[in-house]
């Protein structure tokens, strides 16, 4: 592997591939490229994706994990940062696009193989990141946020307000049925 002496990876916190992770880096002897820094305040993620090259995201399945990958995803986009994740995030990162997408049946060469590729070749990296950026400009910039949010809004409200006045109508049959029945 060509890692460049300028290419340095950043571990915050401590994930359930901590393992795999330690055996990569034992692996191809670039302990001195790699630092575990354990958890950090959210305030000082921001910090760490701007110095960093590439994210690299969880790759287990939850609906808490899904969440914050999305988000994770999101803020090393706008950083132009590339990332690689699995599929729960394809909604946000194509693969090969903004990011790389691995999927579920994947093994340690495929996430080793795609490191390594991501480390040595420096145009990907800063192509995808670009990518990235530009996704994250066109999709969650204030104005569409806010025209989705509006959508949904109403379309709750209005569901809301047909399922108040359908109650309020049965009610009113319903007590009407009832005092003519007395």
């Amino acid at each position: 592997m060509k890692l460049h002496k300028v290419t340095h990876v950043d571990i915050i916190r401590h994930v359930p591939e901590m393992g795999y992770i330690i055996n990569f880096i034992k692996k191809y002897n670039i302990e001195k490229q790699f630092q575990l820094l354990g958890v950090k305040p959210n305030k000082e993620f921001l910090f760490y994706i701007n110095n960093s090259d590439i994210g690299i995201g969880r790759f287990i399945q939850s609906k808490y994990v899904q969440f914050y990958m999305l988000t994770k995803c999101i803020e090393y986009m706008a950083c132009e940062k590339l990332f690689i994740t699995t599929p729960i995030s394809e909604d946000v990162v194509h693969n090969y696009d903004t990011g790389i997408v691995i999927h579920i049946d994947f093994d340690e060469k495929d996430k080793t193989d795609n490191l390594i590729m991501l480390i040595e070749d420096n145009k990907l990296r800063e192509e995808l990141g670009g990518n990235g950026l530009k996704k994250v400009n066109k999709q969650f910039n204030w104005e569409v946020i806010m025209k989705k949010i509006n959508t949904d809004f109403l379309k709750i409200t209005n569901w809301n307000m047909l399922n108040l006045l359908n109650i309020m109508i049965i009610s009113h049959l319903n007590c009407r049925a009832f005092n003519l029945g007395e």
